[in-house]
């Protein structure tokens, strides 16, 4: 959903530290290994702690159901508080199709190098993940109640278009100070290209053809 990019924005201004990929599943095995870890909840307070001894605010990325995961561990206790910021895209094909994509080639920011030599247009996969992202979407929201907590949205689309007002905004939202800051240039870049720009037409025409043929 363009979450790389907004957590690369974020962490240039030096407000909020960490915001990285570190309850994958593969992130967790290499960093366990690496910190002599006993378990993730020993991993996770070990990696928090470091930074809160110098900082105040340790962003992390988790999916909804992550973060639920979280809760249960009651690993978000060691927090004096918790702010919840929600990356979405409002071009939900457009995602969807950059989804079906990087399923295929493990290229999850432009920096990665392809596994496959050629992406297909997949009409199933697009059509599954539109429907995941509506429910992660409303898991997000769902979680935020939970922790009573207001869920900060920010738009794929205007992070590209103007990061610096969108991340000001943002920080202002938070209660954090924004004077001064500045999200600098990221090293990432957006993804999508001429093949996603197809794939988006081809599955429009594909719903335009079967809503044309009606029912089997």
């Amino acid at each position: 959903c363009g979450s790389n990019l907004a957590a690369e924005y974020i962490k240039n201004t030096g407000c909020i530290v960490g915001l990285e990929e570190k309850v994958n599943h593969s992130a967790v095995a290499e960093r366990k290994a690496r910190h002599g870890a006993q378990s993730f909840p020993d991993l996770f307070i070990r990696q928090a702690e470091a930074v809160l001894q110098r900082w105040r605010w340790y962003g992390i990325k988790v999916s909804p159901r992550q973060l639920s995961s979280l809760l249960k561990w009651r690993i978000l206790d060691i927090f004096s508080g918790v702010k919840l910021i929600h990356c979405h895209r409002r071009d939900v094909l457009a995602q969807a199709v950059s989804m079906s994509s990087a399923l295929q080639n493990k290229r999850w920011n432009y920096r990665m190098k392809s596994q496959c030599s050629e992406v297909r247009f997949d009409l199933d996969t697009i059509t599954h993940q539109t429907a995941r992202i509506g429910v992660v979407n409303t898991a997000a929201r769902l979680v935020a109640e939970v922790l009573g907590e207001p869920l900060h949205p920010i738009a794929y689309e205007d992070v590209v278009a103007d990061p610096q007002s969108v991340v000001v905004k943002m920080l202002r939202d938070l209660g954090l100070s924004a004077e001064g800051v500045s999200v600098g240039r990221p090293i990432l870049r957006t993804q999508a290209d001429e093949t996603n720009a197809r794939f988006i037409e081809a599955y429009k025409d594909a719903v335009a053809q079967a809503i044309r043929a009606g029912p089997p």
